[in-house]
């Protein structure tokens, strides 16, 4: 019997309804055993750390981890070349973001540690590198040199930038 993968769309998740300040984190050791997934979803965990071993699930399209806890992806998310989708909403200890190119959609509101999207000056050679098309930073409020790096986005076509307070320079 032949199975379609692309029709099963493997999926996890799992979740608390609501972050739970300074809540008991939720462990996540290894992916090694879902390398099949297309959709992660670990929402609300508190998780401090995202195992290294993330980059071996090739097949994975969409990926929510909101209101978790870690300071940083792991530099083998860069080896996730079919992600499309991205959400770390309310990741309020999200510090940087690590270069994704093929991602489509990233949601990053409520990030309010996050300081750069891009690692400058890495990011200037890579002008025309993203397709990116939908971008949200509402409430990112730590943000820096943002038009700078936005200015690597050409195929942005929705930005919210809502709830920040810039200063016009004149």
């Amino acid at each position: 019997m032949d199975v379609d993968m692309e029709r099963l769309n493997p999926l996890l998740s799992i979740m608390r309804f609501s972050h739970i300040a300074d809540g008991t984190p939720f462990r996540c050791i290894s992916f090694s055993g879902f390398q099949c997934l297309v959709e992660l979803n670990l929402i609300n965990l508190n998780i401090q750390k995202i195992p290294d071993n993330i980059g071996l699930m090739q097949s994975l399209e969409k990926v929510d981890l909101s209101g978790n806890d870690f300071r940083n992806l792991p530099a083998s998310t860069k080896n996730l070349s079919k992600l499309k989708y991205a959400r770390l909403s309310n990741c309020i200890k999200l510090e940087a973001f690590v270069e994704l190119t093929e991602l489509q959609t990233l949601k990053l509101s409520g990030c309010t540690n996050l300081e750069s999207l891009l690692e400058l000056p890495y990011a200037v050679q890579d002008v025309g590198r993203f397709c990116l098309l939908a971008l949200e930073l509402d409430n990112c409020k730590n943000l820096q040199a943002l038009s700078e790096q936005l200015s690597h986005f050409s195929n942005l076509i929705h930005l919210d930038l809502s709830s920040h307070d810039f200063e016009v320079q004149v």
